[in-house]
Parts: structure tokens; C-alpha cells; sequence
């Protein structure tokens, strides 16, 4: 079950030599974390653990920090420790998903976001007064809202890697469900289009994803990519030199060979 706030009732009440508690340093690490400074936050998160063994908060953001510095070995590591605490509980499967998927291990990635996807938010009136109750479950249900997106955006990836194409489809369809301007959402559905030959599905994902976020250069390459195979060469090469304005430089070895 997804945990929001869960450290609040479940931290220990230890306190190092420097008056911090596990809380104070799960704060510090998640602050490290908006910044992206993710060395900064695994050392706060273990500091936490020190002081709380069981607190899964920093478990689980320890490992997700760990797997995007692309230790996957350490993060899973995390990852699995948080679920012996919870099985259920959906940071950790998304994160062990992530990291499962990282190493390659696509059907067990499929398996732990499955399990994040059929695990409904927590209800947690018994824990909170009730004039909070109504505010707490809203922030639930954005935030299993958020884990949904996450979960079905990664797992079409994967099955796409492992050709069910038709499958990825209707899972990135799922997650525009939970995020309709969810651009990499679009741009995924549009490749497994394209691996189905729907060239014309392709284009129409690729102009959304391209409308939502028109600095990746990524969206311009591929489309421009579809173009020039449908024989569209003049809108091809014109999509292609966008990529190449946004920093995209191999993309000119592409230009000479299909834009004279």
C-alpha cells in the first residue's frame, strides 16, 4: 500500500551524537533529492536507516537515488529490504521494477509494476484526525495517480523490448489515463506504431509528444525518420534540422545522406 506521510507515525526515536533524528535526516536527504544531488541524499537516507532501521521511507529513496546513479545492484538491494518490511508497498515495487528492467530483467520488471498498478492507495482515517482524513486521501490519490503513470509507461516499455507490441500499446494508452500530457508517453506509443507499421498512428503520437515538449530533440529525429520513409522527404529533413538546432549534431551525417 502506498505509504505518503508514513514516516511520521513510524520513525524511531533515536538520536545521534549531533541531536538529529531519523526523521530530520530523511528530511535533509529529500531535499538532496529535489536538487538532484543524489550522493548527498544516499548519505542522509543511510544516516536515517542508522538511526531507524525499518524506516521504509528511506529505504525506498535511498534505492531510488542508488538506481539513478545506475547502481542497480545497490538499489535492489534497498528495494528488497523496504518490501520485507511491506510487501505491498509501492515505491519500492515501482523502484525494484526500474531497477529490474535497468539490469535487463524485463519480466521481472513487468512483475513488480503489475503489483504497483493492482495495489489500490492506502486508506488511512484510522491513523489522522478526522478533519484531515479528506485532505491526506486526496494526497493519496495524486500520488497513486503519479505511481500509475510511472508503472504503465514502464512496463509497455517493456514489454515492447519483449516484442508485445500490441500489449506495450494499451498500456501507454492506460497511462495517458493518469497523465495526458505525459510527452515520453507519446513518444514510446509511437515507436511500438511504428514496429506495427502504423506509420500514420507514429506521426500523430510524435506531433503530440513534439506539442507538449518541443525541446527534445529525440521526437524531431523520429518523426523526421517516418517521414522521409513514407516519402515526405522536404518535412523529414526540415524535422531533422530542428533536431540538429537542439544539439543534436550526428543527426547532420543523416541530412547529407537523404537532404541534398
Amino acid at each position: 500500500m502506498i505509504r505518503i506521510l508514513l514516516f511520521i507515525f513510524s520513525i524511531g526515536l533515536g538520536i545521534d551524537s549531533f541531536g538529529q533524528t531519523s526523521n530530520d535526516y530523511y528530511k535533509s536527504g529529500m531535499e538532496a533529492v529535489q536538487n538532484g544531488k543524489y550522493e548527498i541524499a544516499i548519505d542522509m537516507f543511510t544516516r536515517s536507516i542508522d538511526l531507524n532501521s525499518k524506516n521504509i521511507e528511506a529505504l525506498a529513496e535511498r534505492g531510488m537515488s542508488k538506481y539513478f546513479l545506475k547502481d542497480d545492484s545497490g538499489a535492489l538491494k534497498d528495494f528488497d529490504y523496504a518490501l520485507k518490511i511491506d510487501k505491498f508497498h509501492s515505491y519500492a515495487l515501482l523502484g525494484r521494477g526500474f531497477a529490474k528492467g535497468s539490469i535487463g530483467n524485463s519480466i521481472g520488471a513487468i512483475e513488480d509494476l503489475t503489483k504497483v498498478i493492482e495495489n489500490p492507495p492506502s486508506v488511512i482515517g484510522n491513523l489522522v484526525h478526522p478533519k484531515h482524513v479528506e485532505e491526506i486521501n486526496g494526497r493519496l490519490k495524486e500520488l497513486d495517480d503519479k505511481y500509475k503513470n510511472w508503472a504503465y509507461r514502464a512496463r509497455g516499455k517493456y514489454k515492447s523490448k519483449l516484442g508485445d507490441l500490441r500489449g506495450a500499446i494499451q498500456d501507454f494508452n492506460k497511462a495517458l489515463e493518469y497523465n495526458s500530457v505525459d510527452s515520453e508517453v507519446y513518444y514510446l506509443r509511437a515507436m511500438s506504431k511504428q514496429d506495427l507499421d502504423d506509420l500514420n498512428g507514429c506521426i500523430v503520437d510524435l506531433d503530440r509528444a513534439i506539442e507538449i515538449n518541443p525541446k527534445d530533440a529525440s521526437y524531431y529525429i523520429q518523426r523526421g525518420l517516418v517521414f522521409l520513409k513514407i516519402g515526405m522527404t522536404e518535412r523529414g529533413c526540415l524535422d531533422l534540422s530542428k533536431a540538429g538546432e537542439l544539439g543534436y549534431g550526428s543527426v547532420y551525417e543523416i541530412i547529407t545522406e537523404f537532404c541534398k
